[in-house]
């Protein structure tokens, strides 16, 4: 462990997830093993709780919160670390970059957090089940309380929902349905033109579907879900729940060539846009951009392929 890692703290959420053991061993080679702690908590307000609370005894200086279903690259953690340890001593929480599988894209990621503003934290952490984003609903409490400040780390540093158990990628799918309703329609558009060659898809759509049938706040708990839907996945779609990870060997390499070999599409060029306009000042030039990307014909073509007619309704 090297002197900048010696000064984190890192906790993994798990939920039984198929890469918890996994995740552990690509932190193993940043962090010295007995500094790494696993917590198994439902639902998530009670993680929030349990890991806020070992970070205001562990005597390090940042607290770093991984969900067992991210796969950090080692070599591109360590410089997620520098950037925590270089921010302004204003900054309470550093927030990088993850390629998310099923947003297709980078998206913001785990959460890095300056110990002694931790106990701030905690107080913000809403009752269970009331805000699809308990954390989110945390971070937002802290910074309009205390006024501190938040940084965001560019580096795409880990890969999210690879790997994963049938039965999570269904779960996370159906929260997606409750939590980006307003961009739902261009998630399950997507994972339509990826099912083909990826049966994960296949299953984020019956999960997505599942929601848009079922009213109310989408709870962010494993408990309130079934721990075995195979009498879906056999029937249904012809395939079987996917066995444990018993092979690791090169799982750092291959997650730094998913995320150096990603490159933007048509559709996460409309997401981004579609999920950041109503909270970044720049609406007026992201807007332009788009509609300048959509005058482009291979570009359109290639929209068109994402969106169809759900396309021109949005551009109206």
């Amino acid at each position: 462990m090297g002197i900048v890692a010696g000064n984190f703290f890192p906790v993994i959420r798990s939920s039984g997830e198929r890469t918890t053991d996994l995740a552990r061993l690509l932190l193993e080679k940043v962090f010295a093993p007995e500094t790494i702690v696993t917590i198994n908590e439902a639902p998530f307000e009670n993680a929030l709780r349990k890991g806020f609370a070992l970070a205001m005894d562990c005597g390090k200086e940042w607290v770093f919160f991984l969900d067992a279903d991210v796969l950090p690259s080692p070599e591109r953690l360590r410089k997620v670390l520098d950037f925590c340890m270089s921010a302004d001593e204003g900054v309470f929480f550093v927030l990088p970059t993850i390629l998310d599988k099923f947003f297709g894209m980078p998206r913001d990621g785990t959460h890095f957090y300056r110990v002694k503003h931790i106990e701030k934290l905690y107080e913000g952490i809403p009752a269970d089940s009331t805000t699809p984003k308990p954390e989110s609903t945390a971070i937002q409490y802290v910074r309009d309380k205390y006024s501190l400040a938040l940084a965001r780390c560019n580096e795409v540093y880990a890969v999210h929902d690879y790997e994963q158990y049938y039965r999570d990628i269904f779960r996370t799918a159906f929260v997606h349905g409750g939590k980006h309703s307003a961009f739902s329609w261009i998630l399950s558009n997507y994972w339509k033109s990826m099912s083909g060659a990826d049966a994960d898809f296949v299953v984020a759509l019956l999960g997505i579907y599942s929601k848009r049938a079922v009213p109310g706040i989408a709870k962010i708990d494993i408990n309130a879900f079934p721990k075995d839907i195979s009498n879906i996945l056999e029937p249904v779609i012809g395939i079987s729940e996917k066995s444990t990870i018993t092979d690791s060997t090169g799982m750092a390499e291959k997650i730094e060539q998913i995320i150096s070999g990603w490159k933007p599409t048509a559709y996460s060029r409309v997401l981004d846009f579609r999920r950041d306009w109503w909270r970044r000042p720049r609406l007026p030039l992201m807007f332009n951009s788009v509609v300048d990307a959509i005058k482009n014909k291979d570009l359109l073509k290639e929209l068109s392929l994402h969106f169809n007619a759900e396309l021109t309704k949005f551009i109206k």
